[in-house]
């Protein structure tokens, strides 16, 4: 496996930080710390990106595991812990209102009638 090599620089205070914390926990070298670090990074980065795309475009969880690298199982234990609600389009305010207006009469129409009572004269 090739692996791709990229940098950055760590300013005065974080590095003092993350030499303090390599010194606490003991790590063998700075790189398996990194190492960590980045995996622990990227995992936040993939819950970014996946909680985007579930709260703002209509695809499939299936997709959206897929676009960041996790299965779909994963992606929706996560959801489900953070209590995240899928996107879900504004109507404009007419058709909000049609809408309710539409399913309240739909409710109304389907609900029981009130029965009559028997004329227990006309027996």
């Amino acid at each position: 496996m090739a692996r791709e090599v990229k940098s950055f620089r760590l300013d005065a205070q974080e590095d003092a930080l993350f030499k303090q914390l390599c010194d606490i926990l003991e790590e063998p070298n700075e790189s398996d710390a990194l190492r960590l670090i980045f995996r622990k990074g990227l995992h936040e980065l993939q819950w970014q990106a996946a909680v985007h795309l579930y709260t703002s475009t209509r695809q499939s969880t299936g997709d959206i595991a897929n676009q960041v690298g996790w299965d779909r199982g994963t992606l929706l234990r996560l959801l489900q812990e953070h209590r995240i609600r899928p996107w879900e389009p504004e109507l404009p305010a007419d058709q909000g209102i049609q809408a309710l207006e539409q399913e309240s009469h739909r409710q109304l129409t389907d609900w029981p009638r009130p029965r009559r009572p028997r004329d227990t004269m006309d027996e």
